[in-house]
């Protein structure tokens, strides 16, 4: 079974894509034992807003998370660039494949993280728990609560004139007690991974 691993420990050389079907080049972790999945947890981030099945994060006082976010979209951007004969049909320069890509992270130093539904409009998350790890609903995710989540780096997905990381929510734990200065020390001691999903 996959595992959501600390993005502190994630090894971008490990990282796999794969190329593109329907649009969309899924990205995979060489574990070394086997390839799975991207699945990773974050450290505690502020809400911002939830926008067309979207949670809108901040990452003013994350660095070093915003960084990684930075450096994954780096190997995206390389990745096209160095694939663009094999998956485009055509060579396409540098600079164009940076003009029209869309990073994860907005002018605002915010991050868009997808909220999954079915097609009949049903949360496809696996749990969404409180501070005392009660199952409860989307509502309860305000502007301004600490969250810590858990997701999935699905890939690349390419569109008409753009293309831009597709990240998936798989859970979220509210954390909202946690003191501010704690969440701005950048620190992962507050992050929650597969052993907080056992209950």
């Amino acid at each position: 079974m996959s595992r959501h691993i600390n993005y502190n420990d994630l090894e971008m050389s490990n990282i796999i894509f794969k190329d593109p079907i329907d649009k969309l080049s899924l990205i995979l972790l060489n574990n070394k034992l086997n390839v799975e999945p991207l699945l990773i947890y974050t450290p505690v981030l502020r809400v911002k807003s939830i926008v067309n099945n979207k949670l809108v994060l901040d990452l003013t006082s994350n660095t070093s998370f915003h960084d990684f976010l930075r450096r994954i979209d780096e190997l995206n951007i390389s990745n096209c660039y160095y694939n663009a004969q094999k998956w485009f049909k055509k060579d396409i320069s540098l600079d164009t494949i940076e003009t029209y890509y869309k990073p994860s992270i907005n002018h605002k130093n915010e991050v868009e993280f997808i909220i999954p539904v079915d097609s009949n409009k049903e949360l496809q998350v696996d749990y969404i728990l409180d501070e005392k790890k009660n199952y409860v609903n989307i509502h309860t995710i305000k502007e301004d609560i600490l969250v810590t989540l858990n997701i999935k780096y699905v890939g690349i997905k390419f569109k008409n004139k753009s293309f831009e990381p597709k990240i998936q929510i798989k859970s979220i734990k509210i954390c909202d007690s946690i003191k501010k200065k704690n969440m701005y020390s950048d620190s992962s001691d507050d992050d929650f991974s597969d052993e907080d999903s056992s209950y």
